[in-house]
């Protein structure tokens, strides 16, 4: 419940604080996406991290398909100026991820436009 998962938090502070350029947030995205929030809270420099292809977490979250919510307009609030560039992997801009996705949500792209 709530106990193990407070427990399995604190544990991954401990062992991933010291080591300030591991893109936690990323993996996050990609494997246990509900625990976004929680890790941008425990990790808030992961919102600025890119990853080993350079790639910064808005660029994971829209190609992963995430949508209009609370997560993403924190990942987005972290520089808007990061949704004038283009992911370093696709070429996209962060609107165009959003689009790719099959799902895509119109919402999303509307307010990445």
């Amino acid at each position: 419940g709530r106990f193990e998962q407070e427990f399995t938090w604190n544990m991954v502070e401990k062992e991933v604080s010291p080591y300030k350029d591991i893109p936690i947030l990323h993996r996050v995205i990609e494997c246990v996406p509900k625990q976004i929030n929680q890790t941008i809270n425990r990790f808030p420099h992961s919102l600025f991290l890119r990853d080993e292809n350079n790639r910064l977490p808005i660029y994971t979250a829209l190609e992963r398909g995430l949508k209009w919510s609370n997560d993403l307009v924190a990942i987005m609030n972290t520089n808007m100026s990061y949704l004038n560039q283009k992911d370093p992997v696709t070429g996209y801009y962060p609107f165009a991820l959003a689009a790719e996705e099959p799902r895509c949500d119109l919402r999303t792209i509307y307010y990445l436009l």
